[in-house]
């Protein structure tokens, strides 16, 4: 009889035990679900799609002389814009699309006939980059762009205007630079190496870029 209320009273014993470390487990639980549930609730205020993107604009501006061959000498201006946005799929990578344009006008002096010549193009880019931070301040980047590019045909129609015909290339590069920025607004300066470009003594394949970025 006193085996049976000790093996009773151990039984209780180890059962209260039980009922108590599952009720702490359940609690445990609990928080943990809370927790989570917080976690879910931050992903989808701040963790969708829209947070993930950031966006960049190239820009270009130049002044200068330049020759379009046969002794014509004039003065250009260049101007170029390229808006990119791209996709955050890590903290340090991300990859996206891009388009630009760019435009080109001159005056360039013709003797021979008393007029100048004048030269209006644009041309239009698209484009697929990745980007990868190095370290706070510093990047690698890829891209594919294929440019619709002017070319003069040397024939001068009305208005001194030389005619151009547009032809389309493939190029890929390779390169890095070095973002800053205060806040969510940024800057940026990278170069890059166009591989569908010969590199010979008078013609060095480097691209240099400059740009404003938003939540890179």
């Amino acid at each position: 009889m006193k085996k049976i209320l000790f093996f009773s009273l151990i039984t209780a014993i180890l059962m209260s035990f039980s009922f108590d470390a599952d009720a702490q487990y359940r609690g445990k639980k609990k928080k943990k679900k809370k927790s989570s549930d917080t976690k879910s609730e931050y992903f989808d205020e701040s963790g969708d799609f829209k947070s993930k993107l950031w966006f960049g604009a190239d820009v270009s501006l130049n002044f200068g002389q330049s020759s379009i061959g046969s002794g014509y000498v004039g003065n250009t201006i260049v101007f170029g814009l390229t808006p990119m946005v791209a996709y955050k799929f890590t903290d340090n990578f991300s990859a996206g699309p891009k388009i630009g344009f760019l435009y080109q006008g001159g005056r360039y002096n013709n003797s021979a006939f008393g007029d100048d010549l004048r030269l209006n193009a644009t041309d239009f880019t698209v484009g697929i980059f990745s980007r990868y931070k190095i370290l706070q301040y510093y990047f690698v980047q890829g891209e594919v762009e294929n440019i619709w590019e002017s070319f003069a045909t040397g024939v001068i129609g009305a208005d001194n205007r030389i005619e151009l015909e547009r032809e389309a290339t493939l190029h890929y590069y390779l390169g890095a630079g070095y973002g800053s920025g205060s806040g969510a607004l940024g800057f940026n300066a990278y170069a890059l190496w166009d591989f569908s470009q010969k590199f010979t003594a008078s013609n060095l394949p480097v691209v240099i870029r400059l740009g404003l970025t938003y939540k890179f």
